[in-house]
């Protein structure tokens, strides 16, 4: 009998691991890695799309700089209806259009984006002073630039928009 029992001590002490505990190991590691890998993936997408914004922001900017070294002349709209703007060469030769038009400028991963610029004459005095007249005194100047290739996303999480007021 003790013998038997020995027998048995023994046994128990090499029996090792099963092959159902390494299996349920490997499908925890596993669930481990995957998700490791999707957060990783899901953080480069992150990183790819904010230097796509960083990249609108700057041409937005340039564009505004333009704006706002431009001839004002060139840019006053006959009355207070927004018109697009479009500029062509080098220096830019401003035209005014009535209909929604757009440009396309390059962003950081090599696509080109959508670009809009507009201007408007706006009044910005909310209450004018005693004796004079509310009239429009100012030029507004937007400049849009879309950051993702999403078509129909047309929200600030999709796009850069800087907003200037200019007067003469």
């Amino acid at each position: 009998m003790r013998r038997a029992t020995r027998m048995r001590a023994r046994a128990a002490s090499r029996r090792g691991i099963s092959l159902v505990e390494v299996l349920l190991g490997l499908t925890i590691m596993m669930i481990a890695v995957l998700g490791t890998l999707s957060y990783f993936a899901y953080g480069m997408s992150g990183i790819r799309t904010q230097g796509n914004r960083r990249a609108a922001l700057e041409r937005a900017r340039q564009r505004m700089e333009q704006l706002l070294a431009a001839n004002i002349t060139l840019l006053q709209p006959a009355d207070t209806l927004p018109r697009w703007v479009r500029c062509t060469g080098t220096p830019c030769a401003w035209t005014l259009f009535g209909v929604q038009t757009t440009e396309t400028t390059p962003v950081d991963d090599g696509a080109t984006y959508r670009m809009e610029t507009t201007v408007q004459y706006v009044d910005d005095i909310d209450t004018p002073p005693a004796g004079e007249t509310d009239a429009p005194d100012a030029l507004l100047l937007d400049v849009k630039v879309w950051f993702t290739s999403q078509v129909g996303l047309d929200d600030d999480l999709h796009r850069v928009h800087l907003r200037s007021l200019r007067t003469g």
